[in-house]
């Protein structure tokens, strides 16, 4: 479904449960394309991806997993997120580029952003959704 999956590891297999208790502990809620991805792809191996937005390049090296044997990576940079404050607590981290630069979505209107970490106050608009993202 998705062209950037390289590489399913089932092993890494996440529920609904799992969904929930990140979604309670930082009060959020998933988008349904989001939460779709991480049910059927939480942790696969995907390849890197390139696609341009206004005529600026942009790659996709990695999609952030939910949990994989007991680590939590977006509960993680939520927190060090929350903690520190740079970004607003209403942009989520999914995905990040060869960088290491992250993707978010707004919990206020489901748009997806970057964020180059040397502009943290002028985060750049991809797109209308996470659909629209994962179909890049």
């Amino acid at each position: 479904m998705y062209k950037f999956i390289k590489e399913r590891r089932r092993q890494h297999a996440i529920t609904e449960e799992d969904m929930k208790e990140v979604e309670e502990k930082f009060e959020i809620k998933f988008p349904a394309a989001l939460r779709e991805f991480y049910l059927e792809h939480n942790g696969d191996f995907i390849r890197m991806s390139c696609f341009s937005i206004n005529g600026e390049k942009f790659t996709l090296n990695d999609m952030y997993y939910i949990k994989i044997k007991g680590e939590a990576p977006v509960e993680l940079m939520l927190q060090w997120q929350r903690d520190d404050g740079y970004i607003s607590s209403n942009l989520i981290p999914f995905a990040c580029d060869c960088g290491g630069e992250s993707y978010y979505w707004s919990t206020e209107d489901e748009k997806v952003y970057f964020i180059d970490g040397m502009d943290l106050e002028n985060p750049i608009y991809i797109c209308e959704n996470i659909s629209e993202f994962l179909n890049y």
